[in-house]
Formats: structure tokens, sequence, C-alpha cells
């Protein structure tokens, strides 16, 4: 939603937040609320793609959110094709930055800020959320990924986590580190990042994994990626793909291993 009066946000930098969503109600309320109460010397322009949604959302999203722009799917599009239509529109308006966000992601007051001057800091880089816990918010989700061989020698290139899952957020170092990846949990990319490189790949990648095979592209390309540990955000898992994944309780077993990931794929 913008914040700010079209007067005093002439000077402003301009943010857009794109938001892909289906059925989230239940999560959406709060992100735009968090988004609502952010901290920041920037203008906030949010947009919305609801790929047909059947629990309210639309209805819900003009009473409570009016200054959010709706932009109506009809259930085809799935994340990567709605998050395109979402970026589009954003650079139509002629934003700077533009903020992935997942609906079931919650940033703090601060979030947004410490992103921004990451980024301008480090040359206009990518800039990605630690993202932890929603209900354990001293507990890592996400806190960026290296992209290499499994084994030395072996032809295999996979992608591993920095910090195990559930890792203390405390013990995350506190300075902007390199990423491999970024995903949709609270990612700001420069305007010119998409206006040079495109968007993602929403025909070979509808939903999941589109995130995932941009960040690579970006990354063979040479476009600088940092995770932020100190713009924090949390994410409900249950309804997130991160709460596909077994727990760390449950045995690794190379079957539903195989299992998770054609789930994860299609």
């Amino acid at each position: 939603m913008t914040t700010q009066h079209p007067e005093r946000a002439a000077s402003k930098t301009r943010i857009g937040v794109a938001i892909a969503v289906h059925n989230s109600w239940a999560v959406l309320e709060e992100c735009l609320e968090r988004l609502a109460a952010s901290e920041q010397d920037a203008e906030l322009h949010i947009v919305v793609f609801d790929d047909g949604s059947t629990d309210g959302t639309r209805d819900q999203l003009t009473a409570r959110f009016p200054e959010v722009q709706v932009i109506q799917g009809d259930g085809t599009f799935w994340w990567t094709g709605g998050t395109n239509r979402a970026v589009e529109v954003c650079l139509a308006a002629g934003c700077d930055y533009i903020l992935l966000l997942n609906p079931d992601v919650f940033v703090f007051p601060h979030t947004i800020r410490c992103l921004l001057d990451t980024s301008r800091a480090h040359g206009d880089a990518v800039c990605a959320s630690l993202v932890a816990d929603r209900e354990d918010p001293e507990r890592v989700i996400w806190a960026g990924s290296r992209w290499g061989r499994l084994a030395p020698g072996l032809p295999v290139w996979t992608s591993r986590y920095f910090h195990r899952r559930g890792s203390a957020v405390e013990t995350i170092p506190r300075e902007p580190y390199d990423t491999s990846e970024v995903h949709g949990r609270s990612v700001l990319f420069p305007s010119t990042v998409f206006r040079r490189f495109g968007l993602h790949d929403d025909r070979s990648l509808p939903h999941l994994g589109g995130d995932t095979e941009y960040s690579l592209h970006l990354l063979s390309l040479g476009v600088p990626m940092l995770v932020v540990p100190e713009a924090l955000v949390t994410i409900e898992t249950s309804t997130s793909s991160l709460g596909m994944g077994a727990s760390d309780e449950t045995p690794w077993r190379m079957k539903e291993a195989m299992n998770r990931y054609w789930n994860h794929l299609t």
C-alpha cells in the first residue's frame, strides 16, 4: 500500500512489492499489516496478483486494503506467472526496486530499510532476508545457500544451505554475505535486474523452482546476491513449500526424499 502522500513521495525511492496469492487470505492479511507498519524512507507500491482465489481474497482486499493494487488471475498462473505479472506492474509504475514477498512471510518494521540500505551499499545488489520460523522466531528456516558439486569429481550439482534449518538465529553472522540463491521470501531486486535480464521462467517452472532457477541464472551472469541477517522476516511454514520437507526428527530415506523432490517440482 502506498503509505506516503504523492507530494511528499516525489523524491522518495519507490519500492514495488510483488505478492502472488491463491486462497491465502489467512496469512495475507497479517503480511499486509506488517508492511503497513514498515519503517523506511521510501514509498511502497504493493501489487497483489490474486490467481483465482475462492476464499474471498479480492473482497477482503477491497475492504481492508483499498490502496493495494490487485490483479486478477484465473487460477492458471501459479507462483511464477503471478509473480511475473505483479513485477511487470511494478516496473510499469516506475518502481526503483521490487520486493518479492510471499503472503506467508512477515516483515519487521526495519526489514525493508535494511534490505534497501544494504543493496545501495553494495552497488545495487540483490538482497534477501534471513528467514526465521514464525512459531519459533529464534530458529532459522533459511539463511542462504551455496550451489556446487555434490562431491569432488562427481558430475552432480546441488544447492546446500549454509546454516542448518533449526539453527539459532543468534549464531548467524551479522554482516551481509554472498548466497547462490534467493527466493520469494522477502528479496529486494533493483528494477534494473529485471529490465536487463528478464523475469522468471514461468513456462518451464510455473510454480516451485522458478525462483531457484532465476537465482542460478543471475549467479551465472555475476549479479551480486546477498543474505542480510539484520533484515529478518518470519514465515508460516504450514502454508509454505518449506513445510513439505522432513522434520529434524524424521529419518532420511532415499525413497521419501525422492518423492518429496518430485512433489516439489510437480
